[in-house]
């Protein structure tokens, strides 16, 4: 008989009708604690919008209180099943009131709740749901910018009051082509210092990013991600970034005379992180003509320097410009210019003899003839000056042939050309 009374109640202990207490056994069942009563705080939020109160009011009757028993309390996703959340607290006294962590609530599903008493038969869902949602998240950024500068900061209005644990949100930089959005660079909300998790101290997060992220001319806008599904919760509004007023200097009006060097001056670039696509390009004034050299703008200066032996006292006129090539499109834009004479007024090329014009016909329309050009004195008042100015002759003439005349033209042409 001893040893069926043995058998017997080891029976209802695996059973869950009997509980030890001694061997530290957790007997869980699946029957509500009946009187109990919880009250859910609040009813709905925004994600990561705060914590969570579950307020246990037990009924007077119920005579488990002791240090030795846990309530748990456990957060579930609904549309998972899965388990996010277990938190326990020492069923000592009547009321008990258990605070569920704000970064649980890390993204939008309904959450349900279960709690379980320890050394007991006792556990069920509570009634009262949580249903979550995205907050309002909001970016005020410039919506005007002059490029390689300092964008100054943009700002996240937040109502969230914990940062989510198990990912990161990041705030993306983008740059708009035509239809194409081309990603530049991203920040990210949540940062880790000496393992500890930063929590949000004001309803706003100040984000700033560097001059060179805006090195080209266009419209430009700002994504808030959230890392759980990379889902895009709020943009800025369009940034138009325009070119500034960048200029070109020189110390003389002219290029000649020049000694050894010749120097073009500009503004140190307020955008000198990372700047090494930036050139002083040297060229004639005609646009369609290739530049005949390129100076790199080296950081720390103010100038480039040109040789003299670069420039050609017959060219009219040279011309500087300041170009920049886009990290982002891979292009090469002038930003500003600058062209001087080649001589100061009174000395040039131009006060005495003008450029050949273009040869005339032929004076014959078969046969041998003769076809001349001129050129023109400028800036001569007497035949002195003229005799002075522009020694040579303002006529060159050179023969010219075509196909043989008829025979009853030739004695016409032989006359028309001893003339």
């Amino acid at each position: 008989m001893e040893i069926c009374s043995v058998l017997l109640c080891s029976l209802l202990i695996a059973s869950g009708v009997l509980s030890s207490q001694a061997d530290g056994i957790k007997d869980f069942g699946n029957r509500p604690l009946e009187g109990l009563a919880v009250d859910l705080s609040p009813m709905s939020l925004d994600v990561l919008g705060g914590n969570v109160s579950l307020s246990f009011h037990f009924p007077s009757n119920f005579p488990g209180f002791s240090s030795a028993r846990t309530l748990s309390v456990l957060v579930f996703d609904n549309n998972t099943g899965k388990i996010l959340h277990t938190e326990n607290v020492l069923l000592v006294r009547r009321q008990i009131s258990v605070i569920l962590p704000c970064e649980i609530f890390d993204h939008p599903v309904l959450y349900t709740f279960k709690y379980r008493i320890s050394n007991s038969t006792f556990e069920a869902f509570i009634s009262q749901t949580l249903p979550i949602q995205w907050g309002e998240i909001h970016i005020d950024s410039p919506t005007n910018h002059t490029a390689l500068t300092r964008l100054g900061s943009i700002w996240i209005r937040h109502n969230r009051k914990c940062l989510p644990k198990t990912y990161r949100d990041e705030v993306n930089l983008y740059y708009i082509k035509g239809h194409e959005k081309i990603f530049l660079t991203r920040k990210y909300i949540r940062k880790l210092s000496n393992g500890k998790h930063r929590m949000p101290k004001r309803s706003w997060i100040r984000m700033r990013f560097t001059c060179d992220m805006f090195d080209t001319q266009g419209i430009y806008h700002f994504e808030y991600q959230t890392g759980f599904v990379n889902l895009t919760l709020a943009k800025s509004e369009a940034i138009h970034v325009y070119w500034g007023q960048q200029t070109l200097s020189s110390p003389v009006r002219t290029i000649f005379p020049c000694k050894i060097t010749f120097a073009i001056a500009f503004p140190q670039p307020r955008c000198s992180f990372g700047r090494t696509q930036d050139a002083i390009m040297m060229g004639y004034r005609l646009p369609e003509t290739e530049p005949l050299i390129e100076k790199p703008v080296e950081q720390g200066h103010t100038a480039a320097f040109f040789r003299c032996s670069l420039f050609k006292d017959y060219v009219h006129e040279y011309c500087f410009h300041y170009v920049t090539t886009s990290s982002i499109t891979k292009t090469t834009v002038t930003v500003a210019s600058l062209c001087l004479p080649t001589h100061p007024p009174g000395t040039s090329n131009d006060d005495g003899w003008s450029w050949w014009s273009h040869w005339g016909l032929c004076s014959s329309s078969c046969g041998r003839g003769k076809q001349h050009r001129y050129r023109m004195c400028f800036n001569v008042s007497t035949s002195k000056d003229k005799a002075s100015t522009c020694a040579g002759k303002a006529l060159m003439s050179r023969s010219c042939a075509h196909n043989p005349c008829p025979e009853r033209y030739d004695a016409i042409d032989k006359e028309q050309n001893k003339m």
